[in-house]
C-alpha cells in the first residue's frame, strides 16, 4: 500500500517465494475502494459505445457483433 512492488518487499523480507510475502500482505478497506474506483473509472470508457454504434440499439448492436466476428 505504501508503494513498493511486491516483488521488492519479498526480496527485502527475504522470501524465496513471492506467495509467502502475499500471505503477509493484507490490504486496507481504503485502499481497495481506490483500486474499485480507479478500475471502474477505465471500465466506463471500455464499455462506452463509439458513435458511429449509436444509431438505435438493434442496430448498434448488430454492428457490435459484425464487426468481432472471425472471418
Amino acid at each position: 500500500m505504501a508503494g513498493v512492488e511486491i516483488n521488492t518487499t519479498r526480496e527485502l523480507l527475504g522470501h524465496k517465494d513471492i506467495w509467502m510475502t502475499l500471505r503477509y500482505s493484507h490490504l486496507s478497506p481504503d485502499h481497495k475502494k481506490r483500486a474499485v474506483d480507479v478500475l471502474s473509472s477505465k471500465m466506463d470508457t471500455i464499455w462506452t459505445l463509439d458513435t458511429k454504434f449509436k444509431k438505435d440499439e438493434n442496430s448498434a448492436v448488430s454492428e457490435i457483433i459484425d464487426s468481432v466476428k472471425v472471418k
